[in-house]
């Protein structure tokens, strides 16, 4: 678990954060997911670059391919 300031993502890679993700939602998190308590603005531009880094923010695979 790594301190961020509240509205910054999450990191989706983290395990910490795969793990108590997955036991509230039955699922593990995508990086959509990881974003979502963010701002409209912040969430468009962490998806935007990680869609240019052809990363899948949809799946559970949260690694680059």
């Amino acid at each position: 678990a790594v301190a961020h300031p509240e509205d910054y993502p999450h990191d989706a890679n983290s395990l910490y954060y795969k793990y108590f993700f997955h036991q509230q939602h039955n699922r593990y998190p995508t990086w959509r997911d990881a974003v979502s308590h963010c701002s409209t603005e912040l969430q468009e531009v962490w998806c935007e670059h990680l869609v240019n880094l052809r990363v899948d923010i949809d799946s559970t695979n949260t690694l680059k391919p």
